[in-house]
């Protein structure tokens, strides 16, 4: 009898472990999943809050053809971008894809305290963002501020490049 109680209150037990670890992995995957804002990203999570210095972007990865600025004009271009856009974060499965069918946009922000790398992926049929090695889906507004803010830096400074 002792030995049947035992056994019941040890599978009871597990029964019970098993369950809380499904409800955790479930409520972990769906957080994942979810749709946020560019701050909900650790690394991002001040983007917001601080004033911007400076901005340098480019086209692909290994690109030595960058725009750099800090003029108000397009820097708000672009906090209002951040400010707008939701992120999800996606499964690294398919990462390589994305040059295949259409390009990296690269934006380097300094603030007065930090720098932040965000690398905007373009498809035909999604914008992703890599940062820190994760990639997020993008759902994002009609302009992507990348070619009007890239052209109008290159009129007003000409071509920066990472040796200048």
């Amino acid at each position: 009898m002792m030995k049947e109680r035992k056994s019941f209150w040890l599978i009871g037990v597990v029964l019970l472990c098993a369950v809380v670890f499904m409800i955790a992995m479930i409520s972990t995957k769906r957080s994942l999943s979810d749709w946020g804002k560019i701050s909900s990203i650790e690394y991002c999570e001040n983007i917001l809050d601080e004033k911007i210095s400076e901005i340098r972007i480019r086209k692909g990865i290994d690109s030595a053809k960058w725009a750099v600025f800090s003029d108000e004009d397009l820097v708000n271009k672009w906090m209002e971008f951040l400010s707008t856009i939701e992120v999800r974060r996606v499964d690294n499965a398919g990462r390589g894809q994305q040059e295949q069918n259409g390009g990296n946009f690269v934006v380097e922000i300094d603030t007065e305290t930090e720098e932040y790398c965000l690398v905007f992926k373009s498809t035909d049929a999604i914008m992703q963002l890599e940062v820190n090695d994760a990639d997020y889906d993008v759902k994002m507004p009609e302009d992507f501020p990348f070619e009007e803010t890239y052209n109008k830096a290159i009129e007003r400074y000409g071509v920066k490049g990472p040796w200048d």
